[in-house]
């Protein structure tokens, strides 16, 4: 087996383990007397790791630090991570509305609180971005799908403040998920930022 092939088994292993974990917890009564209030926090924070690596990998590249055959493939396997991102970000809206019991106040209040507003907004963006990762959508949008695709940076703050505007999210969690991609990203705005200027 070629190490492409193995990194590619890997990616898609490690992209449904959270998924796998959920179903064995909800028989084996591993996610507790509400699973579904586990899952769609859980859900959330997976769809923010997803991201997070998305960026990082991204900017990574960029900056043209590793220029080795594995990390090209993890650069090209961006797509389907982005893929991945879109599915848990469409199971947490769901098993949101799920613990509401998909009742009228539960989709009122997505309108009417902050933290679920800029929720939504979140999983719109980034099922746009979902729906368009694929062959056709660069075909038909050329180069206004990398255009479009920066609107992973507005998901990602936008998420952000989603899970800020949860008083019980873990703020100390969150600093170490996102300290190493914006120290990348910062990198890269200044290496834009130097290449424009010489």
């Amino acid at each position: 087996m070629t190490l492409t092939k193995s990194l590619n088994r890997t990616i898609k292993v490690a992209a449904i383990l959270p998924f796998l974990f959920w179903v064995i917890g909800i028989f084996s009564e591993w996610l507790g007397a509400e699973p579904l209030v586990k899952i769609n926090t859980q859900s959330g924070y997976v769809v923010l790791i997803f991201l997070l690596v998305n960026l990082l990998v991204g900017a990574v590249h960029s900056l043209q630090w590793i220029d080795i055959k594995w990390y090209r493939f993890i650069h090209m396997s961006r797509r389907y991570i982005g893929v991945c991102c879109g599915i848990y970000a469409i199971l947490h809206f769901i098993t949101y509305l799920a613990k509401e019991s998909f009742l009228p106040k539960g989709w009122e209040q997505i309108v009417t609180k902050n933290y679920l507003i800029a929720g939504s907004t979140a999983a719109f963006i980034i099922l746009v971005l979902t729906l368009s990762s694929n062959n056709f959508s660069t075909r038909l949008l050329k180069n206004k799908w990398k255009k479009l695709h920066r609107l992973v940076y507005v998901a990602g703050f936008i998420v952000l403040f989603h899970i800020f505007q949860i008083e019980k999210a873990n703020l100390l969690l969150l600093a170490a998920l996102v300290a190493p991609v914006v120290l990348l990203e910062s990198l890269r705005l200044i290496s834009f930022i130097k290449s424009k200027r010489s």
